[in-house]
């Protein structure tokens, strides 16, 4: 595995959310913009209709029954304030994956720069695709687990 490096420090800044509850990805991007920790100048109504807006343009499914929803414009002020949430869903959502496979994690990417943005993206793409990280994912490890995990694999 390369280097998560990009990845870690938002994750640091972000959280870890069990049993986020949905029928849709609207319903389930709302419930976990609700529970994630932001902070508090960010506008969670306008954050969740952001991601919304993005999810119709193209699912952010990547298959492997993961997701990275992230709104098209950036929310965050500068690389050193990016965050990366997780959500583990009660129940795995449809999320119009091209495999047909419903999503059960999303990784939601609050970046503070165009090169973050990709470089978050691909990194979670990267992880997605390690059969190894999808095992480690699918015991619902924590967010000092998943730290460690990056860490050692970098």
């Amino acid at each position: 595995m390369s280097s998560f490096n990009t990845l870690v420090a938002a994750l640091r800044r972000g959280d870890v959310v069990n049993n986020i509850r949905g029928q849709s990805p609207t319903e389930t991007l709302s419930a976990f913009v609700k529970t994630l920790r932001l902070p508090v100048s960010l506008d969670r109504k306008a954050l969740a209709k952001a991601l919304e807006e993005r999810e119709s343009l193209a699912t952010t499914a990547l298959g492997f029954g993961f997701a990275i929803p992230h709104p098209r414009k950036r929310v965050m002020e500068g690389e050193e304030r990016a965050i990366v949430g997780i959500a583990y869903l009660e129940h795995p959502v449809e999320w119009g994956d091209p495999e047909g496979k419903p999503v059960g994690v999303l990784f939601l990417v609050l970046s503070g720069g165009e090169d973050q943005h990709l470089s978050l993206l691909s990194e979670i793409a990267s992880l997605a695709e390690n059969l190894e990280f999808r095992k480690f994912i699918a015991g619902n490890p924590q967010k000092e687990e998943i730290l460690a995990y990056l860490s050692a694999s970098a």
